[in-house]
């Protein structure tokens, strides 16, 4: 699959990673910015090779869970915005804050997160996952990458087609209500609203196109196969 997204920015976090996830994130978009949360930067400097050296590369944070500090002299343009440990928001927050306030941001066409998960900090994931939820309205397309698949962040008026394997498992998950329509699935959506809970997941795929309208509210979409093409990604 050749990269369908040209501008994107790339927010890399600490949590488990695979160089197999990196590729698969080349293969979806090609990134004009980095940014580094301080977990992120071992992930970086471990696993991607900057294409150009017109990249930039920021490093967001407190900068407290630095492993090597002195693997960033590799990166001689690192630009740092450092805060005090002792502060309101997350290092996450704060980048997604920066994100978000960018004046370019409209011309940024995703946010693709890689690092999200971990396998020993569930208490870090949940609150990942709310962060970049709250944060939904002022970024542009948002995907994260897991090993298995891709979690995409659909906010209402976004309508959302991809080509897909048969028997493709998807799952719909919000932390509030949404509103949303499908076709293309087992357990088709029209005009069906959900509250927060168990009532979206594992559904799947009987049709190779799949369409999802998040009519209201915000929904997380995570897609269970790599083996997928974005046909059409609108927001509003």
């Amino acid at each position: 699959m050749s990269s369908v997204f040209s501008r994107s920015i790339w927010l890399w976090l600490g949590g488990w990673l695979t160089q197999e996830e990196v590729a698969f994130a080349e293969s979806i978009s090609r990134p004009e910015v980095h940014v580094l949360l301080d977990g992120g930067s071992d992930n970086f400097l471990s696993l991607y090779t900057p294409s150009h050296d017109s990249q930039r590369v920021i490093l967001i944070g407190d900068l407290d869970t630095l492993k090597d500090p002195e693997r960033l002299k590799v990166l001689p343009s690192l630009e740092v915005i450092r805060y005090p440990k002792d502060k309101d928001l997350t290092d996450l927050e704060l980048a997604l804050k920066f994100i978000s306030e960018r004046p370019e941001k409209g011309d940024l066409d995703l946010l693709l997160i890689l690092g999200a998960l971990s396998l020993n900090r569930p208490d870090l994931v949940l609150s990942n996952f709310i962060s970049i939820y709250q944060f939904n309205q002022s970024l542009p397309r948002l995907l994260l990458i897991f090993r298995e698949g891709v979690g995409l962040l659909l906010r209402g008026g976004a309508e959302l087609k991809l080509e897909l394997p048969l028997g493709s498992k998807v799952s719909l998950i919000s932390f509030s209500f949404f509103k949303a329509s499908s076709k293309g699935l087992k357990y088709q959506l029209d005009n069906l609203t959900l509250n927060p809970g168990g009532r979206g997941v594992s559904n799947e795929t009987i049709q190779r196109e799949v369409w999802i309208s998040a009519l209201e509210g915000g929904v997380w979409c995570f897609i269970f196969t790599r083996d997928l093409k974005f046909l059409r990604w609108d927001v509003r």
